[in-house]
Parts: C-alpha cells; structure tokens; sequence
C-alpha cells in the first residue's frame, strides 16, 4: 500500500500533477498510511479550493484507484518509487529527533530496527503484478469510504 499511495497520490503522480498544477482545483493532495501491525486505512486527502469541483475530484481519485485494477504500472516508474521511499528515509535520519521519531514506530512493530530493513527488503520484492492484484482486491466498491467535509459559506 506504501507504493501504491505514493505512485498515486504523491507530488509526483499524474493526479497531483494534474489537480494541483495544471487545474489548480485542489491546493493539496496527500495520503496517510500509519504503520500497524494489522491491516490499517489509507487515506486519500484532496482540499478542492471551490465547492464546484469536489465531485470532479472525487471522481479523479476514484479513478486513479481504479486504475491500479486494470493498468499494470510501468516497472520503471515503480522502481523509481521503490527508490525514492528507500533514500528519503535515509536521508530524514539528520538528527537525533528525526532518527528517535522515525525509527520508533518500526520498532513499536516487532521490538526490533531491523523492521525497516524487511520492510525496504519487501518493497524491493514487490512487482507490478503485485501491485494489480493488490488493487484488485481491495479497491473495489464495497470497502472503500468516501468522506466529503466542507464549510457553510459566510452569510
């Protein structure tokens, strides 16, 4: 899910690209998915600047989900990914805080740091096949939550 997320919903990806910077509909994209031990939510965050356009949002992030189900996604582009989470985890180690905070919730996992070498050493092993049939099997209707909030206009 950590490669999924960030092959469709990070600063690189084809909706952020095309939602933040070319429409600028939306002026922030994210994904949160929280290390657990059992299965956890991955949740996708869209601020959509005008009220108008939530649907078409929403409907653009839906489809990105979809598209994990019937478009394998190009090995290139995923071992660029693979790589990114692999060195931008290194990188945030700069200090003694970053390391206390990063590291932490690895342990918490298996009471050991060598979760994150088996976590890095999983995403190495995952192909894109993997990446469809994972998708496949939870991107479907009936497990998916959509949340709208937004804000009375000022009278």
């Amino acid at each position: 899910m950590d490669l999924v997320a960030s092959l469709g919903f990070s600063s690189n990806s084809e909706i952020y690209q095309r939602l933040v910077i070319k429409e600028q509909t939306v002026d922030a994209l994210f994904y949160s998915l929280e290390e657990h031990v059992d299965p956890y939510l991955m949740t996708v965050i869209a601020r959509v600047k005008d009220q108008k356009d939530v649907d078409h949002v929403r409907a653009e992030i839906m489809k990105t989900f979809d598209s994990f189900r019937t478009t394998k996604v190009e090995t290139e582009r995923l071992e660029a990914v693979k790589s990114h989470l692999r060195y931008s985890f290194a990188l945030s180690l700069d200090d003694s805080q970053a390391i206390a905070s990063n590291i932490a919730p690895f342990v918490g996992l298996r009471r050991t740091p060598e979760t994150i070498n088996k976590l890095f050493d999983m995403y190495a092993s995952i192909t894109p096949d993997d990446i469809q049939q994972t998708a496949r099997k939870y991107f479907v209707e009936n497990q998916r939550t959509v949340v709208t909030l937004s804000q009375k206009e000022q009278q």
